[in-house]
């Protein structure tokens, strides 16, 4: 069985060096194109007391050394994430690009572990490393993490309320209802899972 795991390992490193050529990155620093570029400006502006909605971003890019390929010329995110994006934005782009890449790392990780203990799956840690090597492989995740997307975060959150609202007491059927209602504040397409929620209402 280790035999197989390390085979596992192995391939998930052979698929990553596969998708490296397709990932085609203009420059070497990622974080100064697109989507994380738009999220830490929102952040920025918000942190500043300004409305991200009204200001038009197009020059704010270049004050901050972005070059984004395709500019985003207004602030589009739900304003619970352009919140959590004011949280990284006093630090410079580069660094704030680092810290959200490791948050979302570990959001990714901690996620997968709390599946793979609701599903009671081993979690030894050869079985665990070729496990979170496969989810940190596929072309998606390299470029949600080149792009500073949410994915991963709301992974975490979707896994942790499904795992809560599963649990016997009112206490957790809340706090997984919560968690939830969160995840929507800041991606909108999580919203029908809120009905999906009402089944364990039930427990609370």
């Amino acid at each position: 069985m280790k035999k197989i795991h390390i085979c596992f390992v192995l391939g998930t490193v052979a698929l990553f060096l596969g998708w490296l050529p397709k990932i085609r990155a203009h420059h070497v620093y990622w974080f100064l194109d697109n989507d994380f570029a738009h999220f830490y400006l929102t952040g920025k502006l918000i942190s500043t007391g300004l409305d991200p909605y009204s200001v038009n971003l197009d020059a704010l890019y270049g004050e901050e050394g972005f070059t984004p390929s395709f500019p985003i010329p207004s602030a589009g995110a739900p304003p619970a994430l352009g919140l959590l994006w004011a949280l990284f934005s006093p630090l410079p782009p580069l660094w704030a690009f680092l810290a959200w890449t490791g948050f979302q790392v570990g959001a990714l990780l901690l996620g997968t572990v709390i599946l793979m203990r609701s599903l009671g799956l081993r979690q030894s840690g050869d079985y665990l490393a070729s496990v979170l090597f496969g989810a940190l492989a596929p072309l998606g995740m390299f470029m949600h993490i080149r792009y500073g997307q949410t994915q991963a975060l709301m992974f975490l959150m979707l896994v942790g309320g499904l795992v809560l609202m599963q649990r016997e007491g009112r206490w957790a059927w809340r706090a997984g209802a919560v968690l939830w209602g969160l995840a929507t504040s800041l991606k909108l397409f999580t919203f029908p899972l809120l009905f999906v929620a009402l089944r364990y209402r039930g427990r609370g």
